[in-house]
Parts: structure tokens; C-alpha cells; sequence
């Protein structure tokens, strides 16, 4: 078990074909380097409180943050739909 340099999750192997490594969900979303920004963050806010923020070096969330999943999945099924879901064919 190690910790991918990108996301920071501990996975059990990294990719060694990206330089410095990284897990294979960071490669399914970086799939074309060029494409993908190399510095990057979302936040996703309720009732004008920060209740979770990610960004290529970190994932922060707030203490209840069980209070606000569907908001925190109807965020990223909006973000998907801007640019169609990768996973899916779409986009």
C-alpha cells in the first residue's frame, strides 16, 4: 500500500508510466495530460457555507458533512452534465 502523490489516497500500486506515479483514478481523469489541468479545486457550498472543497492536492469537507450529500451529488451531477460523463462515453 502506498499514497498516490496526486489525490493522496492510498491505493495499492501506482501507475509507473506517469512521472512521480499516480493511481489509477487520477489516470482515468487525467487520461491526456495536456487536457487536464495540473492545478485545479471545486468547492461545493449550502446555504453559503463551504461544506466540501477538492482540488488536485487536497479534499476538505465539513464536520456534518453527512447533512449534505445530496447537495454534494446533485453539485457533481451538474458539473457532469456541463461536459457529459468520460466514464459513460459522453464528453
Amino acid at each position: 500500500m502506498t499514497e498516490c502523490p496526486k489525490c493522496h489516497r492510498i491505493v495499492d500500486e501506482l501507475s509507473i508510466s506517469e512521472p512521480g506515479g499516480a493511481c489509477s483514478k487520477c489516470l482515468s481523469f487525467c487520461s491526456s495530460p495536456p487536457a487536464c489541468s495540473e492545478h485545479w479545486h471545486v468547492e461545493v457550498s449550502a446555504n453559503g457555507a463551504t461544506v466540501l472543497a477538492i482540488g488536485h492536492n487536497f479534499l476538505s469537507g465539513a464536520d456534518d458533512i453527512e447533512r449534505h450529500t445530496e447537495t454534494i451529488r446533485t453539485a457533481a451531477n451538474h458539473l457532469l452534465g456541463f461536459i457529459g460523463d468520460a466514464q459513460n462515453g459522453e464528453g
